[in-house]
C-alpha cells in the first residue's frame, strides 16, 4: 500500500517539485499507510499527510482542498486493496 499512497503523492507533488527522485515521497507514503485506515474520514487523512510532510521537512504548498481531494484519493485507494 505505501507504494500506491507514493504514486498518488508523486503526481500530485505536494511541494512543487520539478524534479521528483524515485524515493521523494515514500518515507511519506509509509508513514501514512502505517497511520491510517479505511474508517477514516477524508479529514481526518487530510491532517495526517499535512502532518506526516511536515515531520519530514517538507514545506506544504497546496490549499486544504488539495489537501482533501488527495485524502479522499488515497481513502479510496486504502478500500480497493
Amino acid at each position: 500500500m505505501p507504494e500506491q499512497i507514493k504514486e498518488i503523492l508523486d503526481n500530485w507533488n505536494p511541494i512543487g517539485l520539478t524534479f521528483i527522485s524515485p524515493d521523494e515521497y515514500l518515507p511519506v507514503a509509509e508513514h501514512i499507510a502505517d497511520t491510517i485506515n479505511e474508517s477514516f474520514t477524508p479529514r481526518s487523512v487530510c491532517i495526517i499527510l499535512r502532518r506526516a510532510l511536515s515531520i519530514y521537512g517538507v514545506n506544504f504548498r497546496k490549499s486544504y482542498g488539495e489537501c482533501m481531494e488527495i485524502a479522499k484519493l488515497i481513502l479510496e485507494t486504502i478500500r480497493d486493496s
